[in-house]
């Protein structure tokens, strides 16, 4: 009796700790999602890039995976990288400019 006692209370605390596990992913993408979707929203068409790039810290976004890249002519866009639970999983506003001003932000998921 003692030993399946035993191997109930380990189940359950597995069990418990599987279920925080989940919440605490669930919460992650949810929160980097949401932040990602903020960005996008407060960056606005003829922005400059100077002023999205210094929101970019204060946002919370991941500073090594968000660096302004050039594209062609006087193009450039920035990958806003927000984290979710995994370090694979990527909420991300990327933003593009051309000029040094905003032309689009748009919301995409990387994983």
């Amino acid at each position: 009796m003692k030993v399946l006692r035993k191997i109930a209370i380990a189940f359950a605390l597995l069990l418990g700790g599987l279920l925080i596990v989940c919440l605490w992913i669930g919460y992650a993408e949810h929160s980097a999602s949401q932040k990602a979707e903020a960005f996008c929203r407060e960056t606005k068409v003829g922005d400059k890039m100077a002023d999205v790039v210094d929101r970019i810290a204060s946002a919370g976004a991941d500073r090594r995976q968000s660096r302004v890249r050039p594209l062609a002519n006087q193009e450039n866009w920035v990958p806003v990288t927000f984290t979710g639970a995994m370090p694979l999983s990527r909420h991300v506003c990327t933003v593009h400019f051309d000029h040094d001003k905003v032309t689009k932000a748009e919301v995409r998921y990387i994983d």
